[in-house]
């Protein structure tokens, strides 16, 4: 279902959507923008199926902190979105000098659309810088990129991927605190972990100090992520590297670039415009964002070479246009693991990727509330091997009760200052328990699984164009526009 409207900014007064679903109205209280204001509307998409789900699967039931919640209730959904609406604007109007409202759509049984609009005296050339800069969702996770190991510290799977440990949907916030001791010690807060255990033996692997144990190959470790944001730092990923080449003088004869952007003999009129807002969207990109570019380029492509000398120009275009080769947040441990090594610029990843849990380093267990083993002193090597552990890394457990929680139930998050030299534990507390979104996932896939297109300039799909996650109207240079 798609609405248009006669722009109401022509006249100077703002709309708005009453209703959560469907219906569209007036706000009653309306303000007249000032000439000197641009308006726009940033899209955020939240899915309302399961993840690995197709348009046929059935609505999501989101369990948090042994509580579900029905998408199939009205009544819950409603509520839901309410709050969800009301955290997206409490953390803009935090975080912005912009006037900023949240209005709510549901033109779809697979998503939601959230869309933040916004008033600023500075008009933009990139909208989406734009949507970039105004979208967070400050949702936390805990990931592990490797092999899969027993308990004994041999393979079970010899090949790379991603652990998930705690998801967002996992972590307890209404219990979560801030600690700031006194003294030498440092800020961090805590949460408890709900609906799955992280297993034994990945706290094994992370304590172990045996070079011959959970040993990986490739570009895996045994160290765990903690991550913000994760799916959107996926997404600046994608977009960054798809302005990088588009507008790079090497591309510029590629046919699957031309097709976008035409050629120097013959463009159409939509082909020039592509082009011109490509350039200003690459004149929008920051240095520390351009050299993220570079040097991904460098190392996944080059050999780590410079890339003024790389040849296979063509491999780099399929590879940012075809949505099987997109960055996905999977890979993201991969690039970090390898900018780290390569000694490249990581602060790229400040904001999103908090710290880096180090796996056998001193201070891993730090992190959690490990009770400290006491070997009993008529006992020999057994007990000898059990002190050079230290710790009970029998796992985390989940909370099923709170009135039964465990020693080892707590998770403790220290922000990275070499990662993130602005963020602060008590910012990073304040975003997590008052400015997330808390029951919903960012959709990042089609309901035939395949990946969203992060800016829909860069591809010749209509699919992708109606589905782009990077989507924001500018509603003052609009005299016509809708939702679909």
């Amino acid at each position: 279902m798609v609405f248009n409207f006669a722009n109401p900014y022509l006249l100077g007064i703002p709309i708005g959507f009453t209703s959560l679903f469907s219906v569209y109205g007036i706000w009653n209280n309306l303000k007249f923008a000032s000439n000197t204001e641009h308006n726009y509307l940033a899209r955020i998409q939240f899915s309302l199926k399961e993840e690995n789900g197709t348009g046929d699967s059935p609505l999501k039931v989101k369990r948090i902190e042994n509580k579900n919640y029905l998408f199939s209730d009205k009544d819950t959904l409603n509520r839901l979105t309410k709050e969800t609406a009301e955290r997206l604007e409490a953390y803009a109007k935090a975080y912005g000098s912009e006037t900023v409202n949240v209005n709510v759509a549901k033109n779809s049984d697979d998503f939601l659309d959230f869309f933040i609009h916004f008033r600023t005296a500075k008009k933009s050339d990139s909208l989406n810088k734009l949507w970039m800069d105004n979208v967070h969702l400050n949702q936390i996770s805990i990931d592990r990129y490797g092999y899969t190991f027993n308990e004994d510290g041999l393979p079970k799977e010899t090949q790379d991927k991603v652990h998930k440990l705690v998801k967002w949907e996992d972590i307890g916030l209404s219990k979560a605190k801030l600690n700031v001791p006194q003294g030498l010690g440092v800020a961090h807060f805590e949460f408890n972990i709900f609906n799955q255990d992280i297993p034994k033996v990945e706290l094994a692997a992370l304590a172990n100090t045996d070079p011959e144990k959970f040993k990986n190959g490739g570009s895996g470790s045994n160290d765990w992520y903690v991550w913000r944001d994760k799916d959107l730092l996926a997404i600046k990923f994608n977009y960054w590297l798809q302005t990088y080449v588009f507008s790079h003088e090497h591309t510029q004869s590629n046919e699957k670039i031309q097709a976008i952007i035409g050629s120097s003999g013959s463009s159409s009129t939509d082909q020039k415009t592509a082009k011109e807002q490509i350039q200003r969207n690459k004149e929008a990109m920051s240095e520390k964002e351009k050299k993220f570019a570079e040097e991904y380029l460098s190392i996944y492509h080059n050999n780590s070479n410079p890339i003024s000398s790389m040849n296979n120009w063509t491999e780099v275009v399929q590879s940012i246009t075809n949505e099987s080769s997109f960055i996905t947040s999977d890979k993201l441990n991969d690039i970090f693991e390898k900018f780290d090594k390569a000694k490249k610029d990581i602060s790229v990843f400040s904001g999103h990727l908090i710290t880096k849990i180090q796996a056998g380093s001193e201070d891993w267990s730090k992190y959690f509330n490990l009770k400290k083993l006491t070997p009993k002193k008529d006992e020999k090597e057994e007990s000898e091997k059990e002190q050079k552990e230290g710790w009970d890394i029998s796992g985390i457990k989940a909370i099923r009760d709170y009135e039964q929680e465990a020693s080892n139930d707590k998770i403790k998050i220290y922000v990275d200052r070499r990662i993130n030299e602005e963020l602060s534990a008590k910012e990073l507390y304040q975003l997590i328990t008052e400015y997330s979104v808390r029951y919903f996932d960012f959709r990042t896939l089609t309901k035939d699984k395949n990946l969203l297109w992060p800016s829909a300039i860069y591809s010749q799909s209509s699919d992708a164009k109606k589905t782009q996650n990077i989507y924001v109207l500018d509603i003052e240079n609009n005299n016509e526009y809708g939702f679909a």
